[in-house]
């Protein structure tokens, strides 16, 4: 398949994840909002950040590299390697479950795929510091047969039973 084929779906999927990055000088500089909720997210930050990756390398546009640079910026100031909460709709408004494996899994892939496309002569490992963080959390959603859970516990605080999707995260992770 050629490009143009899907060129004007890439473009409005870039200029609509280009508009959702805050590109002031806050706290959040660099996040990218997640339009349900209006609040910026490590995932929607790192999931945007690869597409910025690709639109950087197909045109060679500094204004995608910058989009990079403060998106990769922002998730490594966070602590994606403790485990990401999820945000959730409750009975009447948005809330964080702890510890999506899932979502930290998402992240943590989009963050180092956009680093191998965007720098990567430049690739950081994580710190082993990250990497006890990262084995922590799955110890949490680890089920003693191997398996994994979604999250570390569910919404009534109970151990949550095992998910195939994130049972391949955790052991790709």
């Amino acid at each position: 398949m050629k490009f143009s084929a899907i060129e004007p779906l890439w473009e409005h999927l870039t200029t609509e994840l280009a508009s959702l990055q805050r590109q002031t000088d806050d706290r959040r500089y660099g996040h990218v909002t997640n339009p349900m909720c209006d609040e910026p997210h490590e995932f929607d930050t790192a999931t945007a950040s690869e597409v910025f990756a690709l639109e950087y390398r197909r045109t060679a546009d500094d204004t995608w590299k910058h989009r990079v640079s403060g998106a990769v910026q922002t998730l490594q100031e966070s602590d994606l390697y403790g485990g990401i909460d999820e945000l959730r709709w409750g009975p009447d408004t948005w809330f964080e479950e702890s510890g999506s494996l899932f979502l930290t899994g998402t992240v943590l892939d989009s963050l180092w795929e956009t680093t191998s496309l965007y720098q990567p002569d430049q690739y950081i490992p994580p710190t082993s510091s990250q990497l006890d963080d990262l084995i922590s959390f799955l110890e949490q959603c680890r089920h003693e047969d191997g398996r994994f859970a979604h999250n570390v516990t569910d919404i009534l605080g109970n151990p949550p039973p095992d998910v195939q999707n994130t049972t391949a995260y955790g052991l790709y992770l």
